[in-house]
């Protein structure tokens, strides 16, 4: 048994136990096991503690359960069973815990091996800086007092993770005939850096929600026969409906047009495509650096990606939430490679990230995790399924094989 068979074997042999399924021999071995040092035992006691599961279990219960069995039983080469999970019950909540026992089990062996991750690096919160139009930046944050920002043309308020505008005079701005009224719109910038998120309503209503290390550009106040905003990073919208004034999202290279709906929007400058999905009603995206200018129409649970290196977009069907979550505070990775998984990682927790080898990008994972746990829930979930390591220095996270991994 080599050394990275050892945590899959003991994990295994205390849940045989733990079970009263163990047999003489394998219970020889646990105790050989046990006996080898102090520690061992140590370790041990903590793993059948029954607080100590249930703090763990409450941690990663929203693990991905079936890509977390493949993975324990290849390792293990245990077969699956039938038995019905009513007959082990190790704390009340836990509705599966077949499979989360493995998983606790398993990070309590390696928790002594795991280098440990700066406490320098936290989730993210809220947070933005505001850039008026004459160039005066205020710093936002998500605190519950109300704070009024002047300016001659609309109200707006910084309150409880919401900045929202609202016309001084709604009345006379919404009328018909104003709809149009030719004013050089003025301009307001909301930025948010790595580490932080938040949201704003604009004077029509429209909310959107922008993710880490994105930036909005919009008018103050919609005037013309459109209303046009800029977006860069990620963010989610829910468009205030007007038949007669289009709703127009502009990116480096894709326009988006819509009337009123919901969907998601990722355009960071260093990703290789701009990705946008849509949760409700019909966009129009129009792919502003082809040399037709292809337009493509998309209907709900549709996804087009505009590829930057061909200039192409590409149409596919999509579980939404699967891109939607972050703003209910979730992570949502679908079979995402590790390259991937650790840039929008790096943007939330503000930290860079490093591999070993670029193998290692190409790794894959699916779970749905909380993205406020620590960085350190985040990181041992991965390396179980995955079966790597991660070591920090200050803000550096690097990605390593586990050690005698082949």
């Amino acid at each position: 048994m080599t050394l990275p068979d050892i945590p899959y074997k003991i994990a295994g042999l205390i849940y045989k136990q733990m079970r009263n399924e163990i047999s003489d021999a394998e219970n020889t071995t646990l105790n050989e096991w046990l006996n080898s040092s102090d520690k061992q035992t140590e370790l041990y006691n903590k793993i059948t503690n029954d607080e100590a599961i249930a703090k763990k279990l409450k941690l990663y219960k929203k693990f991905n359960e079936n890509t977390a069995w493949n993975k324990f039983e290849k390792q293990l080469e245990i077969k699956a069973k039938s038995t019905s999970r009513s007959m082990f019950r190790i704390i009340s909540y836990a509705a599966a815990v077949i499979i989360p026992l493995f998983i606790a089990s398993y990070l309590f062996l390696f928790e002594k091996e795991k280098p440990a991750i700066d406490d320098i690096i936290v989730p993210g919160t809220h947070m933005a800086v505001l850039t008026l139009s004459d160039g005066k930046e205020i710093n936002l944050d998500g605190s519950e007092t109300k704070q009024t920002i002047d300016n001659e043309q609309v109200y707006i308020y910084n309150q409880e993770r919401i900045l929202k505008y609202e016309l001084k005079d709604e009345e006379n701005s919404s009328a018909p005939e104003n709809n149009a009224k030719s004013v050089e719109p003025r301009f307001n910038t909301l930025t948010i850096p790595r580490g932080g998120e938040y949201s704003i309503e604009l004077t029509d209503g429209t909310k959107i929600w922008l993710n880490a290390e994105s930036k909005l550009v919009y008018p103050i106040e919609f005037t013309g026969n459109n209303r046009q905003i800029y977006i860069e990073g990620e963010a989610y919208l829910e468009v205030a409906h007007n038949s007669v004034k289009p709703f127009i999202v502009n990116t480096s290279l894709v326009n988006i047009t819509v009337l009123g709906t919901s969907f998601n929007i990722r355009s960071y400058e260093n990703d290789p495509e701009i990705v946008t999905t849509l949760v409700e009603g019909k966009v129009k995206l129009t792919g502003i650096s082809t040399n037709n200018h292809e337009q493509i129409v998309l209907s709900p649970g549709k996804q087009a990606r505009m590829i930057k290196t061909t200039k192409t977009l590409e149409i596919s069907e999509v579980e939404t939430n699967d891109y939607t979550a972050w703003k209910d505070g979730l992570l949502v990775f679908n079979n995402e490679n590790l390259g991937s998984i650790m840039k929008r990682l790096e943007r939330w927790y503000n930290f860079n990230s490093i591999f070993e080898s670029e193998e290692l990008r190409e790794l894959h994972f699916s779970g749905t995790l909380n993205k406020y746990d620590h960085i350190d829930t985040i990181l041992d979930m991965i390396s179980i399924s995955c079966y790597i390591q991660f070591k920090s220095e200050g803000r550096n996270i690097t990605v390593i094989k586990k050690p005698n991994n082949k």
